[in-house]
């Protein structure tokens, strides 16, 4: 709006003095470029994950997880991609990001997915929880190795600290993932199916969604540049 006005004040006062004008409009030409550099590098790398974790990212009927609880899905996907990414493109990986699969950017698809993936697993733990289900012993010690196993992979590359969370924050996250995955195995079960058929890209998830109101909260997943979160290619 500020710009706005500069223009349409020196257009006004054009005739009473051209020399203004021509500064004006010069003057307005710069915050426009400037604005436009902005905007750009905003769409290139979005907002620093650490800004938005205590922002909503799914929901689930009443319960809400926010982005510092499922950073763990975020990392995993990235590291997803970049391993097709180094394939890809040895040379200059980072490319891959924009390229496009079924019409959709690379990035855009993996940032889709995450979010699902996240809603996904929160909707089975709360399945898990109305079920009563518990871990048992090998379970834990299954869940104790892996959150070590992940913590440990976080730390390279400075990962862990470009997420901004702690790792109770992922061991917790985890825990819940353990739960989703063993409602998930018995849920499939009791219906005679296989456990890759409520995956969440699969048929027989999408009537569950529907029945528990699942959320994704889109405009705050699209201030995040899938790619670039996690990753460094400089």
């Amino acid at each position: 709006m500020y710009i706005i006005r500069t223009i349409w004040n020196g257009i006004r006062n054009f005739h009473k003095s051209p020399k203004k004008w021509i500064l004006t409009l010069c003057l307005s030409a710069v915050l426009i470029a400037l604005a436009l550099y902005h905007y750009d590098q905003r769409q290139k790398t979005g907002v620093p994950f650490d800004t938005v974790l205590d922002e909503t990212a799914v929901k689930v009927g009443d319960q809400t997880r926010t982005f510092r609880e499922v950073a763990f899905y975020v990392a995993y996907e990235e590291s997803q991609v970049d391993e097709q990414a180094r394939v890809y493109n040895p040379q200059n990986p980072e490319k891959y990001w924009n390229v496009h699969v079924d019409g959709v950017f690379v990035r855009l698809a993996a940032r889709n997915a995450c979010a699902q993936m996240a809603l996904h697993d929160e909707i089975f733990y709360q399945m898990a929880m109305r079920e009563k289900i518990t871990l048992n012993e090998e379970d834990r010690r299954t869940l104790s190795n892996y959150q070590k196993d992940v913590w440990n992979d976080l730390k390279e590359d400075d990962r862990i600290e470009r997420l901004g969370v702690s790792k109770e924050d992922i061991d917790a996250t985890l825990e819940r993932m353990s739960y989703a995955q063993k409602m998930q195995l018995i849920y499939a079960g009791m219906n005679g199916v296989e456990y890759e058929d409520y995956d969440f890209s699969a048929p027989g998830y999408e009537n569950l969604l529907k029945e528990w109101e699942g959320e994704i909260n889109k405009a705050a997943w699209k201030q995040l540049e899938f790619g670039s979160i996690t990753l460094s290619y400089e």
